[in-house]
């Protein structure tokens, strides 16, 4: 999970049950290599025995590359997970994940098991897709048992292309077929269609999740984050982002669970600049969906029609406040107002860098200004 697997959300899925967790896939050359890489995406998110059971995922295709990484990490983890799932674009330049399952380069993949499972004093997992055939998924899987994998995660689907990696359902069957050939555990992972697509609940009674639910969810994953801080603030507005039900793009793109204009809530976590405007993001924009919204130009009383002033504090200034010090109040001043969306009762003003919204004669602010309505 790139750029989602950050400790605080790893709290997160272990209080509401999971038994274990793994990093996000690590670039075994860029973790040996570039120690700043190395030190933002694992060793400031190590949580200690809070955050165990540990798996750490390294992605590479040269065994020298990956024993060298996985040893800097084998007594901070439980096991360590090459993958060999990934389909992404960066994954076929590179030649590692998923694109290492075309049969030429299996000898390669068992060897770099083999190398790993000699060096390490942890067990060696490995993460998969399906192969084209059947056949040819149960035959990489006993060269993977073979070379000294102690568990098989499946992503039952295939490699398909950077950007059609997911269409379709899981092959469950062909997953369910892998398991009963190998001796060692397997998991099944991706394509979690559930009855209610939130994947945690606070009381396991099967009633559907709620808005108070999901809004509680999200709050509880921002006050973790914000004692155990992910390697950047993208980390938080991604979960925020699908906590509220994400999907598509452009003129497709819905938050299934906020009631919101998609594109405005859109700008508004763009525009978040701290943990702490995205807790108040949070609070206001959970709802049913469906609500009629219409675009309007700016109310001709700011400013002319074309601007509006802004004062108090920005993005920088509230970064000093929330570290304690005193915050420099910066002179008002005038921002174009791009969009204005218009509900019944809401309204959400847009500008090229701030989102304010406001309900009734409440105004919450996203970047620490507020919109002077005179």
């Amino acid at each position: 999970m790139v750029g989602a697997s950050d400790l605080a959300f790893r709290l997160l899925c272990r209080r509401h049950g999971a038994d274990c967790a793994y990093t996000e896939m690590l670039d075994a050359r860029r973790f040996v290599g570039e120690p700043e890489y190395a030190s933002s995406l694992f060793w400031s998110q190590l949580g200690g025995a809070a955050d165990r059971p540990l798996v750490a995922q390294f992605c590479g295709n040269e065994p020298d590359e990956l024993v060298a990484a996985a040893r800097l990490v084998e007594t901070h983890v439980d096991a360590v997970d090459l993958n060999l799932g990934c389909p992404q674009a960066r994954a076929k330049e590179g030649v590692y994940g998923a694109y290492l399952l075309d049969d030429h380069h299996w000898p390669r993949v068992f060897a770099i098991v083999d190398a790993l499972a000699a060096a390490l004093s942890v067990p060696v997992t490995c993460k998969v897709r399906l192969c084209d055939s059947l056949d040819q998924t149960l035959a990489f899987a006993a060269g993977l048992q073979r070379a000294g994998c102690k568990l098989v995660a499946c992503h039952g689907r295939l490699r398909g292309s950077a950007t059609r990696r997911r269409s379709g359902p899981a092959d469950l069957a062909a997953v369910a077929a892998l398991a009963a050939s190998l001796r060692i555990p397997t998991l099944t992972n991706g394509n979690a269609l559930l009855a209610d697509p939130a994947l945690f609940a606070r009381e396991a009674t099967g009633r559907r999740c709620g808005t108070s639910d999901r809004r509680g969810l999200a709050l509880e994953y921002l006050d973790l984050a914000t004692a155990h801080p992910p390697p950047s603030l993208d980390y938080a507005r991604a979960h925020l982002g699908y906590m509220l039900g994400r999907s598509g793009a452009g003129a497709r793109l819905a938050y299934k669970h906020s009631h919101w204009d998609p594109h405005a809530l859109r700008q508004a976590l763009l525009a978040a600049a701290s943990l702490r405007q995205l807790q108040s993001l949070a609070a206001a924009a959970f709802g049913r969906g469906g609500r009629r919204w219409r675009v309007e130009q700016p109310p001709p009383w700011w400013g002319g029609g074309e601007a509006l002033s802004v004062e108090g504090g920005s993005g920088e200034a509230d970064a000093d406040a929330d570290a304690g010090g005193a915050a420099a109040e910066p002179p008002p001043r005038r921002c174009q107002c791009l969009w204005l969306y218009v509900s019944r009762h809401e309204r959400v003003y847009v500008t090229r860098h701030h989102v304010c919204f406001r309900f009734g004669f409440r105004v919450v602010t996203l970047t620490g200004t507020l919109i002077t309505v005179v």
